[in-house]
């Protein structure tokens, strides 16, 4: 049973989330050939003060 884990800045809205869910879960049960049912889905909502690339918050960093 596949499992996928989804790390993400929080901010989007629920419908959001729950498109980008859907279209996981299609993703993978169509790529290993498994049932919808047996695929889950954990969404991880980080804020950006928690996240760091390159040594800097991404809170701090500019766009692009």
């Amino acid at each position: 049973m596949p499992f996928v884990e989804i790390k993400m800045w929080k901010g989007r809205d629920k419908e959001t989330k729950k498109k980008m869910i859907e279209n996981v879960t299609e993703a993978i049960s169509e790529t290993i050939v498994c049932p919808r049912e047996a695929v889950q889905v954990v969404v991880i909502e980080v804020e950006k003060d928690d996240w760091a690339i390159g040594g800097k918050l991404c809170s701090e960093r500019k766009p692009g």
